[in-house]
């Protein structure tokens, strides 16, 4: 691996491979192994045209984990994963740790409620994580902290549900809203999220959360559409609602307020996937929202402030186009135009003997606003499309085993001879 390139070789008999098309420059191999192994402590580095290149691997530990029903009967189906926590002394991230990516230190559990897990590293502390089967709204998750890998046995609690319905003022359903529940934390008057799975009203408004444990629960809704700023007046959009464990006759209103109403001029010009950004203009503490498109290429904002303008874009299109309009405000039905935009490029000044991580660039204007514009730095080189007429500041950022890198440079969109020298910080 390179901040020039990548290339991948999966080992044929007797552990053999061969990684194609490098240059004679330095690179990290990094190794994925199976189950019964473990990667080696840190990447291997290598010149690219060595031979005979031998990696030696450890053993993984394997142990066997079985579930039971708040019965003490065995549970099929039921998710079982391990994240580390402690290797050797040290603190680790878990999602860089191969011991819980592609089926490695997680499994599902057969009909005797048995799941077998590997690639587990002997020594290291983990914190065990096990989930109902899906459907299976009877029984909470488990999460076990400071576990020692061995075979062992877990007894799920019995769960509990709340189920309602979330309207607006009016008594119009709201589709599509997703729901978070809270726990009371280990602080008084805190809360603390409760790992459900993915939990979102129906086309009627109706919704239903599983797995809960008993007792005062807090419901968050975040509806489609609904501004929520952090600092300001809107924070109070985002409606909690107090609730018991065993509630399956909620009845939800949320307030919705002032709205703005948004079409896309030229649906064919926008994947439907796509989502547009907002921000209010002049704002002391500025605040993004991405505004997920709709059928028919139609977005409904509410929560605005009466008074306050906004700017609504979306950049990156297909051909080097881009959506920005400004000055919007409550009550405004804006068809939103397909502008084509400027390229903006240029080169990275990389350091020799560096070698990457992950490295990029992004775009602010004068403004102090960040594009929603990105571009990887590719042999040293980056390029942005579908920018709007304007200056801005190239912001390049790098990550390296020695530390973070970053630079900047300033240019007006249609320049395609910026440099940019990083330094690190």
């Amino acid at each position: 691996r390179h901040a020039r390139g990548v290339a991948e070789a999966t080992t044929g008999a007797g552990g053999a491979f061969e990684l194609a098309g490098l240059s004679a420059q330095e690179y990290e191999i990094h190794i994925q192994p199976t189950r019964a192994h473990l990667p080696p402590a840190e990447p291997l580095r290598i010149r690219g045209g060595a031979e005979g290149v031998r990696i030696d691997l450890a053993q993984a530990e394997e142990v066997e984990i079985t579930v039971l029903s708040s019965q003490g009967t065995p549970l099929a189906g039921a998710q079982v994963s391990l994240s580390v926590t402690r290797i050797s002394g040290k603190e680790r991230d878990p999602i860089q740790e191969l011991g819980i990516e592609g089926g490695r230190g997680r499994g599902r559990t057969d009909a005797k409620g048995v799941a077998r897990l590997g690639g587990i590293v002997p020594g290291a502390t983990y914190t065990l994580h096990v989930q109902p089967p899906q459907g299976d709204g009877d029984h909470q998750p488990l999460r076990r902290q400071g576990w020692v890998p061995e075979d062992d046995r877990v007894r799920l609690e019995a769960g509990s549900r709340v189920a309602g319905r979330l309207t607006d003022e009016h008594g119009a359903p709201l589709a599509g809203a997703s729901i978070q529940v809270m726990r009371p934390g280990e602080r008084e008057g805190s809360w603390t999220s409760v790992n459900t799975r993915n939990v979102r009203t129906d086309d009627e408004g109706r919704f239903e959360a599983t797995s809960l444990p008993p007792g005062p629960l807090r419901l968050n809704a975040d509806v489609p559409g609904l501004l929520r700023d952090p600092w300001g007046e809107q924070s109070e959009q985002v409606r909690h609602l107090d609730v018991q464990a065993g509630n399956t006759a909620i009845r939800w209103k949320i307030t919705l307020g002032e709205k703005l109403e948004l079409t896309i001029a030229d649906p064919n010009a926008v994947e439907s996937w796509r989502s547009l950004q907002i921000m209010e203009e002049g704002a002391k503490r500025r605040f993004g929202q991405h505004l997920p498109i709709g059928e028919q290429y139609k977005v409904v904002v509410f929560g605005l402030k009466r008074g306050a303008k906004y700017t609504v874009s979306l950049y990156g299109l297909d051909g080097g186009r881009y959506i920005r309009q400004t000055g919007l405000s409550v009550g405004d039905r804006v068809a939103l135009e397909v502008v084509e935009g400027l390229e903006l490029s240029g080169r990275v000044e990389l350091p020799d003997g560096v070698t990457f991580r992950h490295i990029g660039a992004s775009l602010r204007d004068e403004s102090g606003n960040d594009l929603q514009i990105g571009a990887l730095v590719n042999a040293g080189k980056f390029r942005f499309q579908g920018v709007p007429a304007g200056r801005y500041t190239v912001h390049v950022w790098g990550q390296s085993e020695d530390g973070a890198w970053r630079g900047t440079a300033e240019g007006d969109a249609g320049a395609t001879d910026i440099t940019v020298r990083i330094e690190k910080r």
